[in-house]
């Protein structure tokens, strides 16, 4: 049940774009970042939905939601790859890259034989 509340949340990026606002004829208007661009798959003519919104307090502050509807979100990932070399076969992964692992739990370990160099 946790999982589901969690999902129909919104989460926002701790990441933030300045951008400003200029006229395109009748219309005002503001350039996306190429980097969201990419991460949310937008292209030019894709219909979106503004919602205004408006926090009142000691000083009002206004907001504009882009709401995009229901899609795939495509991210980049970075990899860390690890090459071990020593005379002996290891047979256990190694606990600095077991911590590695462990601290960020996307990441897929595993261990994979070479062959002996031959001279």
């Amino acid at each position: 049940m946790y999982e589901a509340e969690r999902r129909d949340k919104w989460v926002f990026d701790t990441v933030f774009f300045e951008a400003s606002i200029r006229k395109s004829g009748n219309s005002l208007v503001i350039t996306i970042p190429p980097e969201l661009v990419r991460r949310f798959l937008l292209f030019e003519g894709q219909k979106v939905r503004l919602i205004g919104g408006m926090k009142k307090g000691a000083q009002a502050e206004g907001a504009i939601s882009i709401n995009l509807g229901r899609f795939l979100v495509k991210e980049m990932i970075q990899g860390i790859e690890f090459k071990l070399i020593g005379t002996q076969p290891i047979d256990k992964i190694p606990d600095f890259v077991e911590e590695i692992a462990n601290k960020y739990p996307a990441t897929r370990v595993t261990i994979k034989p070479t062959k002996p160099n031959c001279m």
